[in-house]
């Protein structure tokens, strides 16, 4: 926890949480999750973006699916369909972060 923040750092992101009751501290080791829905880009710059590379990109109509690698991660993130993402390019994503999720990476269980 830094100045009423909790930061989560990992392969790819640097994402800072308030301390807004829902919660206070975290262990030092935490699984980090977001549905597709709730990440939103690409974007250039900006706070609390996961950096990742694109790995497969599967236009659906009305929605882009973007499987990505974020620190060895896979992230899928569900994209407008009129952004346009190059296979092996670098994007960065927003998540939002009232929609993120945090587990305990040794029991899984909630805490977020």
């Amino acid at each position: 926890m830094n100045g009423g923040t909790i930061s989560l750092t990992g392969a790819g992101f640097t994402i800072n949480l308030p301390a807004d009751g829902r919660i206070d501290t975290v262990r030092e080791q935490v699984i980090v999750g977001i549905r597709p829905e709730d990440l939103t880009g690409p974007l250039a710059e900006g706070e609390n973006l996961l950096e990742m590379t694109v790995k497969v990109t599967e236009p659906l109509g009305n929605e882009l699916l973007v499987y990505a690698d974020c620190g060895g991660e896979q992230v899928v993130a569900n994209l407008d369909p009129h952004q346009h993402v190059d296979i092996d390019s670098t994007i960065k994503l927003a998540p939002n972060l009232s929609a993120l999720h945090l587990f305990d990476s040794k029991t899984e269980k909630t805490l977020l």
